[in-house]
């Protein structure tokens, strides 16, 4: 437990340091985006402020006047009988409609189909689903459609979405679909026989409302969908691409080797971001608070709750995709979609909103959903109202939290699972069933092995197999190889042979194909890792960290007490003569610096084992040389293994030496008795005036040793090789040669040992060796190309560059492809989402009776008993609907009578209250229905005239009697153009072109990084010209084939092919107008990552600009 807290405190300050060493920028991020907010919440801080309203009654005569009745207006009925002919007959009298605007059909199916096909103006469907042969005994049941109603019939509270509209009637009054019911049930009422006679009206209007001021509830969600875009964009730019940064960098892996405990780094990289977040959150909420974004009816505890929640949760979610990327440029464009992507779920409906709520950012907006909701029906928010459904599709507040915690969870699972299995490239990769075999098989990390005496073995490599399928390269083929304890042994090879591949499946970043590795007497990767200390071929650095505080802090997350870290520091930066810049930070450093540092990283600490990975690259010769010095030293105490391409490195290093070739040693031992095994030899070095004395000086040579023979003749000098065996023979062949110098033109003798790198050469020379391939063949001569001409015209210049590109794309098909799919993608997906939001359709039906309403209180009064006795009969038969008397208002009129109910509770009077229904008696003996309707409770208005209707009828025909009328929508297509379909293409098409048009900055930006256009002698003009006109060319292909899916796909409804051929030609010159931006940008920049911000910028700034015009 020490230990961890120890280890803990390090990453913690490591982290720190990071976010110090990059203070500016941060600030400067977390500042821009509080003023964003502040911003928004001072321009749109104003209340909802409306006056005491009350609404004068409508009598049935005016709204049957504003039926409408055009020339393309119809009324459909079915079925076609005698008795549906009359009735539909005496309606069309009474509401005065045209001949011509009345049809009938012998089914409901082919009217509604009829409607659908052919209406072009205020159509409705009557279909008589039951038309009484006895009207005293049967009900009367219809129902109505009307393509001007766009009420869903699942809709229940209009505060459900928004703060209770203050008007005077609803859609169904506004679109003459009430006037058509109570025609209909008036009607047929009055030919029905009866021995009582009845002739009533009514009178209608919304109940009376009183002044109100309030925040506009919408603002909770603009707040709430701000914070979550903005937030994500800091959890790109300040979490996921630093993470990635890390994993690119290779610091990850090394910190993983480091110590078993490395997951400690990400739990203090979490804390101390969290703590920024949180910080931020805080800022943004006090201006939510002072702008009053939120209502007092929300506590600050529960918002509070919400927004931590939150934060967790969606951190936790971008540790998650972290583990997909392994570039910072990918992390940029790809992450922006991963995390931007679940706020558009939230405009999602039915089981795909439901599966959304696997994504944090969808959970948060529900639980903003809810405080709206809770704003709108001006409810407190407590104790008491957490676990309850404020609407029938919204989660509870405790649910809410709920999913959060799950979501954390699953995150958590999934990333460890994850980074086992794909860890990235050099990482340690594990097994798919990793997680289920551990939990029977614990592999606990060797802390207590202790490095043995000289020649015992560190590493046991044992029949090692390894191979890449693609290309087919055989890396490893029984390779056996020891590494000994307080030794240096060197790994040669030619490149490609596989000798970082080795290292790499020593440190478990490669997963061989069979075979075993035993280190320090372990055989698992990740129980021996920590003991390593490694050193890859790419320098490894913090650039937040100076070269003293590297080497202490890797001293101390190896197990070092900070006492003895800071001496060994002091050491290594005396040893790798970086003491004069203890205080330089990592990025400030020189290449061969650097290096040194990275091998200081290595060293530093209770390592048992150090492998280094060509670790002079990079090194002038006096750093090559204090190297050396160095690892001679650390060889005293642990076991050393060694790749390198110098020679004289593993001369002056090597305790052994084994060379690598077709995947096996080929030959190991010590410098000296490699030469004697393999060498040729001492070598004869001559400097000689005239080269035809070389073959008499030969003979005299092999007088005494036959076995010798020229090895080069490079005038003035001349090497042979002097076999070992005739040793004795050497000082007989020199004296000759002195004697006999000045005949033979001899100016100097020397002679030398062979060196290790003719052993090497020897070693393989009989192997053909290239890349892991053994080949045959013979290499082609060389025959140089000469033209005829001596100016390359522009038209042959233009199809270089064409040909060059075509390579390109045939080389990049896969990329290629991909830029062509993710356009006619983008495509699919808003023109499907445009055709849904023109298409409306609902399966559902609503009877109009008050089992729709479900629950609530009728207040009822008048002065004809009988009727208001079937009245009050009706009303209480649904179980949850209350009857209340009006004769309670204590001189009260009506209106005031309901104004008072409200400032008594409001909350519970909107949801709760459905109507009023007052019956007065004139005296000609004709009854008024009084109706006053819920402006909250969507359908009040016509369920509350169906219960009079139903009323009236069983008041003259009986008990049995009655009328039953049902709202059935119907499928209608919205022609007209609306802002909001507009925003779907203009959005969504952009964002598919952007990755599609950034494909062809690849070329371009790949060629000025490498400094490959400085090889071609081409015209500035010519060669951009020329890419300007194949990638136009592309462009025009890729349009073509978005028109052709665009025609396929496209709706008739919402575009014909005219405006489908300006919208494909606006996105060819979209792309058109970008090329030249990226040929500026491909040259200005040499990071793609730098790039795709300014592009992802540039998207983000036009995209709201053409919002802004669209709106």
């Amino acid at each position: 437990m020490r230990e961890s807290v120890r280890l803990l405190r390090m990453f913690l300050w490591k982290n720190w340091r990071q976010i110090r060493y990059s203070w500016i920028s941060l600030l400067l991020i977390f500042v821009g985006c509080s003023a964003i907010f502040i911003v928004y919440l001072f321009s749109t801080n104003r209340l909802l402020t409306s006056p005491q309203m009350t609404y004068e009654g409508r009598l049935f005569y005016d709204i049957k006047a504003e039926f409408p009745s055009n020339d393309v207006d119809r009324i459909f009925y079915a079925p076609h009988n005698l008795r549906t002919d009359i009735l539909m007959e005496e309606v069309r009298q009474e509401l005065q409609y045209p001949h011509t605007g009345l049809r009938f059909f012998g089914n409901s199916s082919e009217m509604i189909l009829e409607m659908e096909r052919s209406c072009k103006g205020n159509c409705y469907a009557v279909n008589f689903l039951n038309y009484p042969t006895d009207a005293s005994r049967e009900k009367l049941k219809y129902s109505i459609s009307s393509t001007s109603i766009r009420i869903s019939p699942k809709k229940r509270y209009v505060n459900d979405e928004e703060v209770a509209g203050i008007k005077d009637d609803d859609d169904y009054i506004r679109s003459g679909f009430m006037t058509l019911q109570h025609t209909i049930d008036r009607i047929f009422i009055t030919l029905q026989d009866s021995h009582k006679a009845i002739n009533f009206d009514f009178e209608i209007a919304s109940m009376p409302t009183i002044a109100q001021e309030t925040i506009d509830s919408q603002r909770i969600i603009w707040f709430g969908s701000l914070y979550s875009v903005i937030f994500n964009v800091l959890l790109l730019s300040t979490f996921l691409v630093p993470l990635v940064e890390e994993k690119q960098n290779g610091i990850k892996e090394f910190l993983t080797i480091a110590t078993p405990m490395n997951f400690l780094n990400g739990v203090s990289f979490f804390v101390i971001r969290l703590f920024m977040y949180a910080v931020f959150t805080v800022v943004v909420l006090i201006a939510g608070g002072i702008y009053q974004a939120f209502s007092e009816i929300v506590p600050v505890g529960y918002i509070i709750v919400l927004f931590v929640f939150y934060i967790i949760s969606a951190m936790s979610y971008t540790y998650l995709i972290s583990v997909f990327f392994h570039s910072v440029f990918h992390a940029k464009v790809g992450g922006l979609l991963m995390l931007v992507a679940p706020y558009i779920l939230y405009f999602s409906k039915g089981e795909v909103s439901t599966l959304a709520n696997i994504f944090s950012t969808k959970t948060f907006m529900e639980g903003i959903k809810n405080f709206q909701i809770f704003t709108n029906k001006y409810r407190e928010v407590g104790p008491s109202v957490l676990n309850i459904n404020i609407t029938e599709s919204s989660f509870t507040v405790i649910s809410v939290y709920c999913i959060f915690i799950a979501q954390c969870l699953i995150y958590a699972m999934l990333y460890n699972y994850l980074t086992y299995v794909f860890p990235g490239p050099g990482s340690f990769q594990r097994q798919y069933l990793l997680p289920i075999m551990s939990l029977w098989r614990r592999n606990k990390p060797s802390t207590e092995y202790t490095t043995g005496k000289i020649g015992t073995d560190a590493i046991i490599i044992q029949d090692l197999h390894k191979s890449f399928k693609k290309p087919l390269r055989i890396i490893s083929d029984g390779l056996n190889i020891a590494i000994k304890n307080k030794q240096i042994t060197v790994l040669l090879g030619h490149n490609g042979v596989g000798k970082t591949t080795t290292l790499n499946m020593i440190m478990g970043s490669e997963l061989q194909d069979s075979g075993k590795i035993t280190v320090c007497g372990e055989h698992e990767v990740g129980s021996y890792r920590h003991l390593i200390g490694y050193c890859p071929q790419k320098s490894v650095f913090m650039p937040y960290m100076t070269c003293a505080e590297h080497l202490n802090f890797f001293a101390q997350i190896r197990g070092m007490s900070k006492h003895d870290a800071g001496i060994i520091t002091d050491e290594l930066l005396i040893k790798l003569n970086l003491q004069d810049k203890e205080k330089e930070f990592g990025n400030c450093l020189s290449g061969g610096m650097k290096r040194r540092l990275s091998l200081g990283i290595a060293i530093a600490g209770n390592t048992k084992v150090v492998i280094l990975d060509e670790p002079s690259s990079g090194l002038d010769i006096e750093s090559r040389r204090e190297l050396w010095d160095v690892l001679l030293k650390l060889r005293k105490s642990k076991a050393i293994l060694i790749t390198t391409h110098h020679m004289e490195e593993a001369e002056v290093l090597g305790d052994t030496i084994a060379i690598l070739a077709n995947g096996r040693v080929h030959c190991s031992g010590s410098p000296l008795e490699l030469k004697r095994k393999i060498g040729q030899g001492y070598v004869l070095k001559l400097c000689i005036s005239r080269d035809q004395f070389k073959d008499e000086i030969l003979q005299i040579i092999q007088q005494q040793m036959p076995a010798s023979k020229i090895l080069t003749v490079v005038l003035p000098a001349l090497h042979i090789s002097l076999p070992y065996e005739n040793q004795n023979e050497y000082s007989k062949v020199l004296q000759q040669l002195e004697r006999r110098q000045r005949e033979l033109g001899i100016n100097s003798i020397s002679i030398s040992d062979a060196s290790l790198e003719d052993v090497f050469l020897n070693c393989l020379s009989e192997i053909d060796v290239v890349d892991g391939i053994g080949s045959d063949k013979e290499t082609p001569a060389y025959t140089p190309f000469e033209s005829q001409k001596s100016q390359i015209s522009w038209k042959e210049q233009s199809e270089a560059v064409f040909y060059k590109k075509f390579i390109f794309i045939k080389s990049q098909w896969g990329n290629t492809l991909l830029m062509v799919l993710l356009p006619m993608l983008s495509l699919a997906i808003a023109l499907v989402l445009m055709h849904s939001m023109s298409l409306v359709t609902y399966e559902d039906k609503l009877v109009l009776n008050l089992n729709s309403i479900q629950r609530g209180i009728i207040l009822v009064g008048g002065s004809n008993t009988e009727i208001l006795s079937i009245l009050k009969t009706e009303i209480e038969k649904y179980d949850d609907i209350r009857v209340e008397s009006l004769e309670k208002r204590k001189g009260e009129n009506i209106t005031d009578f309901l104004l008072n109910l409200q400032y008594q509770n409001l909350a519970y009077f909107l949801e709760n209250y459905i109507g009023v229904i007052h019956l007065s008696t004139e005296g000609n003996g004709n009854i008024n229905f009084n109706i006053y309707f819920s402006g909250n409770i969507y359908h009040s208005s016509v369920i509350l005239l169906n219960l009079v209707d139903d009323t009236v009828a069983r008041f003259k025909m009986g008990e049995s009697s009655g009328i039953e009328t049902t709202y059935v929508p119907i499928r209608r297509y919205i022609s007209d153009v609306s802002p909001t379909r507009l925003e779907y293409f203009a959005v969504i098409m952009p964002i598919g072109l952007f990755f599609s048009i950034f494909f062809y900055i690849a070329l371009p930006f790949h060629e000025h990084a490498s400094e490959f256009k400085q090889l071609q002698a081409i015209p500035r003009t010519i060669f951009w010209l020329a890419t300007f006109v194949f990638d136009a060319a592309q462009h025009f292909f890729v349009c073509i084939l978005l028109c052709l899916l665009q025609y396929v796909l496209m709706p008739s409804e919402l575009y014909n092919l005219s405006e489908q051929l300006i919208i494909i030609a606006s996105i060819f010159f979209y792309g058109c107008s970008y090329l030249p931006i990226i040929y500026s940008l491909a040259n200005a920049f040499r990071s793609i990552s730098t790039i795709s911000t300014y592009m992802l910028f540039m998207l983000i700034v036009s995209g709201k600009l053409t919002n802004t015009v669209l709106l």
